[in-house]
């Protein structure tokens, strides 16, 4: 899906999953959970989670409806802000039962995919927003869109 958006939403997605890692490891240390091979894989796991749930965000918004900055990120929160909330709390609902269980290596898993999510989803509808409107703003993205719209609508 990153494939269909510019080198910008990319990097606004990079950044996104950066700092979501970057809480997960805060997170770790708050709960006194050791870095091993359990937590380091849930992190790795982590990152795709992430990314999921801030391109649908990123993607929205990049191909939504709206001449606005403003009208933009409303439609692009629309349409995928419940989906990606939905979305966080499924996951939640499937990981849930690690809690429960008996090993160490289970519940070390378990903290990561609750803070994935939960972090996740937090960022996809909060800070990925304000970076692609700092992007717009910086490049001006949706001056060159419309223009690109007038001329093929010329043709």
């Amino acid at each position: 899906m990153c494939g269909l958006m510019d080198i910008g939403s990319a990097i606004c997605i990079f950044v996104c999953v950066i700092f979501i890692d970057i809480d997960l490891l805060g997170m770790l240390y708050f709960w006194n959970v050791k870095l091993s091979s359990v937590a380091f894989t849930g992190l790795v796991m982590s990152i795709g989670l992430s990314v999921d749930y801030n391109v649908h965000i990123a993607h929205a918004f990049i191909h939504g409806k709206g001449n606005t900055l403003q009208e933009k990120t409303k439609n692009a929160l629309d349409s995928m802000g419940i989906p990606v909330l939905k979305g966080g709390l499924t996951t939640f609902v499937g990981t849930v039962v690690l809690s429960m269980a008996s090993s160490t290596a289970f519940h070390i898993f378990f903290k990561v995919c609750f803070g994935t999510v939960v972090f996740g989803v937090l960022h996809g509808i909060f800070l990925m927003p304000v970076l692609l409107g700092f992007y717009v703003e910086m490049f001006g993205v949706l001056k060159t869109a419309s223009a690109k719209m007038e001329t093929s609508e010329e043709l």
